[in-house]
């Protein structure tokens, strides 16, 4: 068996892979994209959808931004795209 090299480069990558998908899941269990899948919205108006705190709200979507899933100018998002994850029936996630 091979050994492999890890350097701190690389285990800072492997635990982001982590992160991203947290925030992901976090994302889809909110039913963020399912929110924001219709219009722009600004953090504000997202956060009073979820009744969560904004700052909280505010970080998320940020991580989800820096991923690509949102487009974010000034204090309002949109998806990155014309296809959105949306949350169905609270069971399952399909791309649109």
């Amino acid at each position: 068996m091979e050994t492999r090299a890890w350097s701190p480069d690389k285990l800072l990558k492997v635990s982001g892979y982590y992160w991203r998908s947290f925030a992901l899941h976090a994302a889809i269990k909110l039913g963020i994209f399912t929110i924001i899948s219709s219009e722009e919205l600004t953090c504000e108006d997202i956060a009073q959808s979820l009744g969560a705190k904004k700052r909280g709200v505010v970080m998320l979507l940020n991580a989800l931004a820096a991923m690509d899933l949102l487009v974010k100018k000034g204090d309002c998002l949109r998806p990155s795209c014309n296809r959105t994850i949306r949350q169905e029936n609270n069971r399952e996630v399909r791309p649109y």
